[in-house]
């Protein structure tokens, strides 16, 4: 299934992905719903390396030139490891994390959204669970 070169995008139904199937479409979903909650906004200034670099008059008197790339290879690592972590709740239920995830949670409705609750594998130690 290819698309044109861009964003995530809003209507992930079949009339948007006319030859995706059912699992297709809860993939796109789950992969968008998830890139919604972790972005720029989830994490603050004090995850940036620069505040590292404070001094006690809580300025900073200089940055590398490379900062801009050291602060891109953080954020990076730290969306990454957020979507991980919201693909692993999608298969053992938010709520195994978050006691209050009720309100923000639905249970898997379509074919497909079941399907991928079903076939998820997450490495642990000794094999996959």
């Amino acid at each position: 299934m290819c698309t044109d070169f861009g964003g995530l995008p809003e209507d992930v139904s079949s009339q948007a992905f006319p030859r995706a199937t059912e699992l297709q479409l809860a993939i796109i979903d789950l992969l968008r719903t998830s890139s919604d909650m972790v972005d720029m906004r989830t994490f603050g200034a004090g995850t940036l390396n620069v505040s590292s670099l404070l001094a006690l008059t809580n300025e900073i008197v200089a940055l590398p030139d490379d900062q801009w790339v050291l602060e891109m290879k953080k954020f990076q690592a730290n969306v990454f490891a957020g979507l991980q972590l919201a693909v692993a709740d999608y298969a053992i239920g938010a709520k195994a994390r978050d006691p209050l995830a009720g309100p923000y949670t639905r249970a898997p409705e379509t074919a497909g959204e079941k399907e991928l609750c079903g076939i998820q594998r997450m490495k642990k130690s000794g094999g996959f669970a």
